[in-house]
């Protein structure tokens, strides 16, 4: 797996490169995002550690999804694709976030499914998700709180929960160990 310093370098990268092909300067940039002229410059010089928010809004403000900054290689033919498990694209950069990899090979598809880790005390209230479609996840490990409008629901090893993703809703993991899970989302949503 790369390393946060690594996978920042490149997302910066990427913001030069989509910035300067849409003729932008960086104050434009920042405009359209709702973000700093030096919170841009910074990442696009490699520094600093965006939260996914922050992440979003530039995306948003690209007008591309935010899936786009992660990228990983991909062993594929004319029949299927495989991702190895070290050589997932990691959807988060953040260590007090959850873990998502994409299992599946990129966002171009009908439907993603990402392998999601809650470390013991992580949750999402302050960014509730609140996208089109409708999602499904299944517990393997752990026991994880899902909030999903004003409703609470506790699933363990071998629950699943489908709810349609346009309430809002977000995770919590109030035990003492790691919750793994796997998240399938139609259409994709990062």
């Amino acid at each position: 797996m790369e390393d946060v310093a690594l996978s920042i370098r490149r997302i910066g990268e990427q913001i030069s490169e989509l910035r300067s092909a849409k003729a932008w300067t960086i104050e434009q940039l920042a405009e359209k995002a709702g973000v700093s002229a030096g919170l841009i410059s910074q990442l696009e010089h490699g520094n600093g550690n965006p939260s996914f928010g922050t992440l979003n809004n530039i995306a948003r403000g690209l007008g591309i999804p935010v899936g786009t900054f992660f990228s990983a290689p991909v062993v594929s033919d004319q029949y299927a694709s495989l991702v190895r498990r070290d050589m997932r694209k990691h959807l988060s950069m953040r260590s007090d976030s959850p873990v998502y990899e994409l299992l599946t090979p990129d966002l171009n598809r009908r439907v993603e499914v990402v392998w999601v880790e809650f470390r013991p005390g992580v949750s999402t209230e302050e960014y509730p998700y609140e996208h089109e479609g409708e999602e499904c996840g299944v517990i393997i490990e752990g026991t994880l709180l899902i909030h999903i409008g004003n409703q609470t629901y506790e699933a363990g090893p071998g629950d699943s929960i489908t709810f349609p993703s346009t309430i809002p809703h977000w995770y919590e993991n109030t035990g003492d160990r790691t919750v793994r899970g796997i998240w399938v989302t139609c259409p994709p949503s990062w």
